[in-house]
Order: structure tokens, then C-alpha cells, then sequence
């Protein structure tokens, strides 16, 4: 079809749904929150049919930057937000959700090349999933947790995973690519991760997210036999298993455990199963001193610490491919014990117990360090590296508490200073690895 017909189409069909949800809302009297899913779901299944209209991917791009400049027009300009917008604005809280829905269409489309099984799934957990766990979560939630600077529901997040496992299993289905346990393995791995990934999301982050974990996740799956599958299942369920068991014995809430959960699956997807052990050992840790100080009911976490513990860890299992296996998990393990180095110095601070600089947390940094590389090759000049990875670690983390005091009311600042800083010493890690 020629791209600025197809666009002409979609864009008809989108004011079609746009005024459609307005008229149906009116006559029926149906709430703002449920305004808002019928226009989410309507753009998401008009979205999920690119594949068929489009050749190319300019014409989505054009969309995407249309439907981003309406929605944003129609939200500054009073009589269009009560009318045709009343679709989506109906509902007080802010959501930048609506503002990242085409981009993230658009971007997906472009990164799918053709692949459209991979491509419609997405969308679909998207438009589908997501707007069934919401109504679910608004009709029938009642237990409750904590993330982001709201509130999700346990009801809301098993719908969403019911409806992500059928998102999911019916295109990789059609597609001819997945069948049998390894289409029952992949769709149910799918699932959960996009649930978690949901569960840990705030102000409609989930809807750029969501439609890139589950098209990258299935691509790292496609060549996956039903063994590695299997395992994969298996670590999933058993870290989603263990925030749960843990979750009343924590300084997290519920989204920052999800966000815990999802980046030891990460590491294990991206470098492996070792490169889970630093992360695991950090937050065994800080069960431990949440214990031992008596922090339960005194700090609140989110998802900001992962980030930051993220920040350290993650890039670089994504980059053993090019590595090496010993120089990615050493630099893991340099950015999980220096961050945890960090964090126990941190905790000091708070509690205001002397000397603020942790020698024990730099105890517990080299016995992190020293379990997560020893797989690899330890060798002399192995462990010389480390260990000047960690003597780095050390003045970042003089640095980082120094700098810290500029964040003072803001844990997201915090958090990104902390992880800006552990990449250093990983970084001179892995490049005196690289180099020697």
C-alpha cells in the first residue's frame, strides 16, 4: 500500500477511535479509567496490524510524531482535552504513558524488519495486557503493593500475566517459529517478565518497556531448545519466588523487588547464571543489615537502588560477546562489590555510626569480588586487576558520599550518582583486562 495512504487510513481510524471512545463513554456513562483503556486497546490493535499496511517503516515514524504532537496539543488546549481527549485525560494522575505509546510502536516497527510474530506480540501485550491488568487491578484489587509513587494490585498483575501468555503464544504460534513446549516455555517466560516488568513501572514507563523486553526477549529465545528454556523458566520463577518470600524482611516495596527480580534475569539472559551470584550476594547482605540495624519501618526503598546496582552490573554481561567472558564478569563483579561498598558506607552514614567509610564494607566488597570472578580464570594478573578495580572503587566511593550531599530529597539523583560512579572502577577493570 502506498505509505501515505496507509497513513491517511490509520490516522482516520485513530480519530475514529478517539471520538468513538468520546461517544460511547457519554452515552454509556462509563468511567474515566475505562475511557482510557478503550482508547489504549483501539490505538494498540490498530497499531498491531502495521505489518500489513506498511513496506517500510517512515510512514509508522510519521505516525508516531503526529499521534505525539496531537496527544500533546490536546492535552494543553482546554476544549479539546474535554472533548475529544476526554479519552485519555479523564483520569487526574500524570502519565506520560500516552507520550511514549506511538514512539515506542514506531521504534519496535523499525526494529522487527519484517519479523511481524515478534512485532504483533509485542503490541499486543501492550494494548491488551496492560489494559486488562488495569481494570482488573481498579475492580477487583485488594492486595496491594507499593511501586513507583503509586499503587499495583496482585489481582491486576495475574490478569495482566493471563492475558500476556495468550499476547504472546498466538503470534509466536502463527508465525511457524515456536511449537509445542518450546511455545508453552516461551510464552510463559514471556509472560512473567512482562508482569514483572509492568509491576515494576510507574507513570506509563510500562509502555515503552513493555513492548521492547518482550520483542528483544524473543529474539533471544529463538534459537533456545526446550532445555534452555527450562532453565530459564526455572530462574525466573525462583527469583520472582524468593522477593516474594522476602518481601516483608526488606526496605524495598513491591516494585523494587520486581525490578530485582528482572535484573538478575537479565544477567542470567546476557552473561550467564554466574553473573547472577554478585547481585544475589548483595542482596542477601542487605537483608542481613536490614535485620541487624532495625531499618524495617524506619527506610523505604524503591526501584532507584536496582537501577543503581543495575548501572553497575548489567552493561556489562550485555557486553561479554565482545569481552570476553573473564573481563565482563570481572567488571560485574568490580561494579556489584564497589556499589555494595558504597551502600554499607551509606547505611553508616544514616545511622551515624563512625567511621563513615566502611573498612567492613570493603571486607564484604573483596569477598564479592572474589566469589563472582572465581569461575573464570584467577589467575595472578586476574586477581591484581581486581584488586586495583576495588582500590578504585574505594576513592569513587569517598567521591560518591561527597557528592551525594547534592541529592539530599531526591533518591533517584542519589542513585544514579552512585551507579555513575561504581562504573568507573568496573570500567578500569575491564579495560586493564582488555589491554594486558
Amino acid at each position: 500500500m502506498n505509505g501515505w495512504l496507509g497513513i491517511a487510513g490509520v490516522v482516520a481510524a485513530l480519530a475514529a477511535a478517539l471520538g468513538g471512545g468520546r461517544w460511547v463513554s457519554d452515552r454509556l456513562g462509563l468511567s474515566a479509567e475505562l475511557s482510557r483503556k478503550w482508547v489504549h486497546v483501539a490505538m494498540g490493535v490498530i497499531c498491531a496490524g502495521f505489518p500489513w499496511v506498511f513496506a517500510e517503516s517512515w510512514p509508522v515514524w510519521v505516525l508516531a510524531g503526529l499521534a505525539t504532537l496531537g496527544l500533546v496539543v490536546v492535552r494543553v488546549v482546554p476544549g479539546l482535552r474535554a472533548g475529544v481527549g476526554a479519552g485519555l485525560h479523564g483520569v487526574e494522575r500524570w502519565s506520560v504513558g500516552e507520550l511514549l505509546f506511538a514512539p515506542a510502536v514506531a521504534l519496535v516497527f523499525e526494529l522487527a524488519d519484517g519479523a511481524s510474530e515478534r512485532y504483533v506480540a509485542a503490541i499486543l501485550v501492550l494494548a491488551l495486557a496492560d489494559a486488562a491488568g488495569a481494570l482488573a487491578g481498579t475492580r477487583w484489587g485488594k492486595a496491594r503493593y507499593r511501586s513507583g509513587t503509586g499503587w499495583k494490585s496482585v489481582e491486576g498483575s495475574v490478569v495482566f500475566l493471563a492475558v500476556a501468555v495468550g499476547c504472546v503464544a498466538v503470534p509466536l504460534h502463527l508465525g511457524g517459529d515456536f511449537a509445542g513446549w518450546r511455545l508453552v516455555l516461551a510464552a510463559m517466560i514471556l509472560g512473567l517478565f512482562a508482569t514483572a516488568v509492568e509491576g515494576a513501572s510507574d507513570k506509563g514507563g510500562d509502555n515503552l518497556l513493555l513492548p521492547l523486553t518482550v520483542f528483544f526477549l524473543i529474539g533471544k529465545m529463538a534459537d533456545v531448545a526446550v532445555g534452555g528454556l527450562v532453565l530459564r523458566f526455572g530462574v525466573l520463577v525462583g527469583l520472582l519466588g524468593m522477593v516474594a518470600g522476602v518481601s516483608r524482611m526488606t526496605t524495598l516495596g513491591g516494585g523494587g523487588l520486581l525490578a530485582a527480580a528482572l535484573l538478575g534475569y537479565g544477567l542470567a539472559v546476557l552473561g550467564g547464571t554466574w553473573f547472577v551470584v554478585p547481585v544475589l550476594m548483595i542482596f542477601g547482605i542487605h537483608l542481613v543489615t536490614t535485620w541487624r540495624r532495625g531499618l524495617l519501618g524506619r527506610v523505604q526503598h524503591g526501584r532507584e537502588p536496582v537501577l543503581g546496582v543495575a548501572m553497575g552490573t548489567l552493561p556489562w554481561a550485555a557486553a561479554k560477546p565482545w569481552l570476553g567472558a573473564d573481563a565482563a564478569l570481572a567488571g560485574c563483579a568490580v561494579g556489584a562489590a564497589v556499589m555494595l561498598w558504597i551502600m554499607q558506607g551509606g547505611t553508616r552514614r544514616y545511622l551515624g555510626v563512625s567511621p563513615t567509610w566502611s573498612v567492613w564494607g570493603g571486607v564484604q566488597a573483596l569477598i564479592v569480588a572474589a566469589v563472582a570472578v572465581f569461575p573464570g580464570t584467577p589467575g595472578g594478573m586476574v586477581w591484581m586487576l581486581v584488586g586495583a578495580g576495588l582500590l578504585a572503587g574505594g576513592v569513587a566511593g569517598v567521591v560518591a558520599l561527597r557528592l551525594e550531599e547534592l541529592w539530599r530529597g531526591s533518591e533517584r539523583g542519589l542513585w544514579l550518582t552512585r551507579g555513575v560512579w561504581v562504573s568507573l572502577p568496573a570500567g578500569i577493570t575491564v579495560a586493564l583486562m582488555t589491554w594486558m
